[in-house]
């Protein structure tokens, strides 16, 4: 008899239910319960799974966005930052070569960049998890707002 790890059952099951998912992408729950039966899962066992999901998928969404924001702000700022130095590096060669002033705000505006693309690219889960948890409670501020 052929066994199946956890993650190899996972993505066999996750391949089937998207061949048999009709134009709308998504099953009911009925029929996730019948799959849930057939495993030998209990109704308990699939609601709990259910509202972990909706929870835990909230947050997860959650940081992905807040890692999407910071990674587009960045990006932003590096586009800027690149061309407006190289002009004011231009400037000051063209104006006064003997002194390069152009550095003062290169090297300061550097700070700025250097601290978004660590932010963006290297933040510690604790500081996701924190700023996702901020960023749900401003959409549901704004959402009881409407």
């Amino acid at each position: 008899m052929k066994t199946y790890s956890k993650e190899d059952m996972e993505r066999i099951l996750s391949r089937a239910i998207q061949k048999r998912e009709s134009g709308s992408g998504a099953i009911s729950h009925e029929q996730l319960l019948e799959v849930a039966r057939e495993l030998g899962l209990t109704e308990q066992d699939i609601e709990s799974a259910a509202l972990e999901e909706v929870t835990h998928g909230e947050l997860d969404r959650a940081k992905e966005r807040w890692l999407q924001r910071k990674k587009r702000d960045f990006f932003i700022n590096l586009s800027i930052f690149l061309p407006v130095n190289g002009i004011l590096a231009i400037i000051n060669a063209m104006t006064t070569p003997d002194h390069w002033w152009f550095l003062y705000p290169l090297l300061g505006w550097s700070f700025s960049v250097v601290g978004q693309a660590f932010e963006a690219f290297f933040s510690h889960q604790d500081t996701i998890e924190r700023n996702a948890k901020k960023l749900l409670r401003r959409e549901e501020k704004k959402r009881l707002k409407e």
